[in-house]
């Protein structure tokens, strides 16, 4: 405001009135767009942290998705018997479940290994995917292949 009157003793009223009105307007919408923002990531994630229970959520509903269908290795009642089992906790920040999937909250990434059954040339295959908060709620990625590990000779 003293910049305002300072204008207004320097320059002419109209000139000062049409500068204090820019400079009014500017602050306005500067104000609205800071009011607008989104807290940065890391603060929604802190207010919504990744548990353990979360990262299981978030893993049989990406299983229960079109994605995670397509995967071939969640269909028919799977996600279901999965969501039965416990999550143990492992080690260094890590977690277990299933047998098939380690997942690590602080790190907001998990693992995925399938032994498919011994008709399969290949005997496993490894994944890796994410979690990611939106609007609150915590989803997984659907998992990319890493790896397929093959039986010596084949």
């Amino acid at each position: 405001m003293r910049a305002v009157q300072v204008m207004r003793d320097t320059m002419s009223g109209r000139t000062a009135t049409l500068i204090a009105a820019a400079l009014a307007a500017t602050s306005i919408v500067a104000g609205c767009a800071a009011a607008a923002r989104q807290p940065p990531p890391a603060a929604r994630a802190s207010e919504t942290p990744l548990t353990p229970e979360r990262a299981k959520e978030a893993l049989l509903a990406m299983m229960r998705s079109e994605p995670g269908q397509r995967l071939g290795w969640f269909r028919g009642d799977v996600p279901e018997r999965m969501a039965a089992m416990d999550v143990r906790r492992d080690e260094a920040g890590w977690y277990a479940w299933t047998g098939a999937i380690r997942f690590n909250p602080s790190r907001g990434v998990y693992s995925l290994t399938v032994s498919p059954n011994p008709v399969s040339a290949a005997c496993t295959f490894e994944y890796t995917g994410s979690f990611a908060l939106t609007d609150g709620r915590w989803s997984a990625t659907p998992p990319k292949l890493v790896s397929i590990l093959t039986p010596a000779g084949q």
